[in-house]
């Protein structure tokens, strides 16, 4: 049920904004990239949580140089950690969102495009496991919600690439006493786990047909 609202949520939003915009502003942007993701707050550093992101958008041009955007996308996050000669231990965090990213975007020079947003998302699928006990169950939370910024570059006019930085603006997991409490951030501010995630993407714009009625 979860998933579903994030679905017609963005379907209303984007009703909402071609319902708003002509031809020429209105379009949609499809997505397809991977992450590099990793949990600030447990033992293991690095992004070394390999996943995958794809989605659709709505975009409306606002300006010239500015737009909005509203987009619905399946993104994998989480933490890893491989056995190895030094280290026998493993660990693996599978984070499965669909999310709903709002993005403001600044076009500069035609070619380059700045970026920043908030997100929300629903955890509908979770795997953790390590080499002491195998799989387990953890508390997480169902909800993500992230602050975002990125950069993009313009291919042509209908395609770009994006790298897109996220963090999670509330813990996914909260801490207890039995807990790795991270770093000087976590330890003295933060109140549990976060996600960290970067995205490159590459997108593809599909424009409305101009309306040739009088």
């Amino acid at each position: 049920m979860k998933t579903v609202f994030f679905i017609l949520l963005f379907i209303c939003s984007a009703i909402k904004i071609s319902a708003q915009a002509d031809d020429e502003r209105f379009r949609f942007i499809l997505t397809a990239g991977a992450t590099g993701t990793q949990v600030d707050g447990d033992s293991y550093g690095g992004y070394n949580k390999l996943g995958f992101v794809a989605g659709i958008h709505a975009n409306r041009k606002m300006a010239e140089k500015t737009e909005f955007s509203i987009g619905l996308t399946y993104v994998q996050k989480g933490s890893r950690s491989n056995a190895n000669n030094q280290n026998p231990n493993y660990y693996i965090l599978r984070l499965h969102y669909v999310e709903v990213p709002w993005m403001f975007i600044y076009n500069y020079k035609n070619k380059y495009r700045f970026e920043g947003g908030l997100s929300g998302a629903y955890l509908f699928n979770s795997y953790e496991a390590n080499s002491q006990i195998g799989a387990y169950k953890g508390s997480l939370k169902k909800y993500d919600f992230c602050y975002n910024f990125g950069v993009g570059y313009n291919l042509s006019e209908k395609a770009f690439f994006n790298l897109r930085y996220s963090y999670s603006l509330l813990p996914i997991r909260d801490y207890n006493k039995n807990v790795y409490l991270g770093n000087f951030w976590q330890r003295t501010f933060g109140r549990g786990l976060y996600n960290n995630c970067i995205q490159v993407s590459f997108n593809y714009i599909i424009s409305p047909k101009a309306n040739t009625n009088d």
